[in-house]
């Protein structure tokens, strides 16, 4: 939310590493095509142990089965638009998932 203030899109990126940077420009490139919410998608979990792997794939299905509206490997890689920020300082729940 500090972000908005300075400018029109943020992107928020894992500090893990595991998100690719590159496609950060891909990314823009969406954003000025009109969309306000760009996901950045992992093609793939190698890095990850075959727990975290197998955990992430049944709490995806899992929340899809309970109506979830999820995008599948998503994690936390995305962009948003400043407008997209300024609805969600509107929203008061403390639940934001």
């Amino acid at each position: 939310m500090e972000a908005k203030k300075f400018a029109d899109i943020t992107i928020s990126i894992d500090c893990d590493g595991q998100d690719d940077i590159e496609v950060m420009d891909e990314m823009i490139n969406e954003y000025f095509n009109g969309c306000d919410i760009v996901y950045g998608v992992r093609n793939k979990r190698g890095v990850d142990s075959f727990f975290k792997r197998n955990s992430a794939s049944i709490y995806y299905k899992l929340l899809d089965k309970l109506g979830g509206e999820v995008v599948y490997n998503h994690a936390d890689y995305r962009l948003v638009s400043k407008r997209v920020l300024n609805e969600l300082e509107n929203y008061v729940s403390v639940r934001r998932f």
